[in-house]
């Protein structure tokens, strides 16, 4: 497991963890990413120029609404440690008026758009002592 920092590009990862820029595409592959730029996190100054590009500012994307939810049940944290996650339904407008403000969230196209790029930090990396072997796989396919 490895969580993709702010930066990190496929093939820094490939340089820091096996040696080689070069051995991106492991990287790649092992995380199943057929395109760089919508499936790999997107640095902080490439997520604001998304930002605008689609909706003409950060302020505009911040005051958009992409859905609304109703908040089923609030995190919560049992005495023994465990974390329960929140769960939440998305409903419409008029069910979300209809709810008390501490049952409901209107979810900002930021939000949204924020969340799917974090989703894109966490991949998985194969360990360095099977990049040999990879390596000769690989070149038995190409001769």
């Amino acid at each position: 497991d490895y969580t993709v920092q702010d930066g990190d590009r496929p093939d820094s990862i490939a340089q820091k963890l096996y040696g080689d820029s070069r051995l991106d595409w492991i990287v790649l592959l092992v995380n199943e990413i057929h395109d760089r730029y919508y499936e790999f996190p997107l640095t902080s100054a490439e997520f604001d120029e998304f930002i605008i590009k689609q909706y003409g500012s950060v302020g505009e994307a911040q005051n958009t609404v992409h859905h609304y939810e109703q908040i089923i049940q609030a995190q919560q944290t049992l005495s023994d440690g465990t974390i329960v996650a929140e769960r939440t339904v998305n409903v419409d407008l008029t069910t979300y008026n209809s709810l008390a403000s501490t049952d409901r969230r209107s979810v900002s196209v930021y939000d949204q758009e924020f969340k799917t790029n974090e989703s894109h930090r966490n991949i998985k990396l194969v360990d360095r002592k099977f990049i040999p072997q990879i390596l000769t796989a690989a070149g038995r396919m190409y001769s």
